[in-house]
């Protein structure tokens, strides 16, 4: 089940063609599954604009040009980051984004 539907992801402002919607979608609501322990059964209005938002990020994660981390002009200089350090920083932003809509949901101590 989709928690964000194509016509609610173009309403937003999304612009991945059908095609690409699917995995996108479901790749972030698995991040969100796995960061809430699954304990979201109906996504509410705050849930879609995070997938929305969470889909975003991963499309430009996906799409970014050869892990350029910055560039200068004057003298012209260029920095790379790793594959891993890419994807380090993808995922922590990911996951604060998550934690920050969906707060006491994401806790995964004692109680």
């Amino acid at each position: 089940m989709m928690w964000l539907t194509y016509e609610e992801y173009t309403a937003y402002g999304g612009t991945a063609s059908r095609e690409e919607f699917a995995p996108l979608e479901l790749k972030a609501r698995k991040r969100i599954d796995y960061r809430t322990l699954e304990r979201i059964q109906t996504p509410d209005d705050d849930i879609k604009l995070l997938m929305y938002e969470l889909i975003g990020m991963q499309q430009k994660f996906d799409e970014r040009d050869g892990n350029i981390s910055g560039y200068g002009n004057d003298g012209v200089s260029v920095s790379f980051n790793s594959p891993e350090a890419a994807k380090k920083d993808f995922d922590e932003k990911a996951n604060e984004l998550i934690d920050s809509v969906v707060g006491d949901l994401a806790y995964r101590g004692l109680c």
